[in-house]
């Protein structure tokens, strides 16, 4: 009977001893929020063509400031630009929904040389290029460059426009 309640005691013991390790948070996953500050569109080399009255957008740039705080913090971990170059896409007028991709590009002024980069995924209740739209998801990972290499960003947006507090990513800053 000894041996039984010793056995399940250390069975015990050995699967907590594996638990907690799964079950703390990292401390190298800082929960984020990042807002756009500004956005400047430049329709220099937009083409728009239309195919069954299905608009395809095709090399519209954005540019503006990025600003990334801590959760719930008030002091910036990061502050910066980005280029969305191209942004690419499709607007359905009769359905008013626009679906685009951006190859994005972040560049952080906080003294390391180095950039996130990668694609947003951006679903839309509305028009992109006239700025009238409803709703907004998108989703961000972006990989670090140079000083940021090993770094993730992985964000996600669901904007609506009835309430502009939410205009901001959410999500966390992966770090080595």
């Amino acid at each position: 009977m000894k041996k039984k309640i010793i056995g399940f005691f250390a069975s015990i013991f050995i699967v907590a001893m594996f638990a907690v390790p799964v079950m703390a948070a990292s401390p190298n996953k800082v929960p984020v929020t990042a807002y756009i500050t500004t956005v400047v569109p430049d329709f220099t080399n937009l083409d728009i063509r239309e195919t069954d009255g299905v608009m395809h957008i095709e090399n519209l740039r954005l540019t503006g400031g990025i600003v990334i705080f801590p959760e719930g913090g008030a002091i910036p971990l990061a502050v910066g630009a980005y280029v969305d170059d191209p942004c690419e896409g499709l607007y359905n007028p009769k359905a008013g929904m626009s679906v685009y991709t951006f190859d994005e590009i972040w560049t952080l002024d906080d003294g390391i040389d180095g950039t996130f980069v990668g694609t947003i995924h951006v679903k839309i209740t509305g028009n992109l290029l006239t700025f009238t739209f409803d709703t907004m998801e998108a989703y961000v990972i972006l990989h670090g460059t140079g000083g940021y290499e090993g770094q993730v960003l992985n964000l996600k947006m669901d904007w609506d426009t009835s309430d502009p507090a939410t205009y901001g990513y959410t999500g966390t800053w992966l770090k080595p």
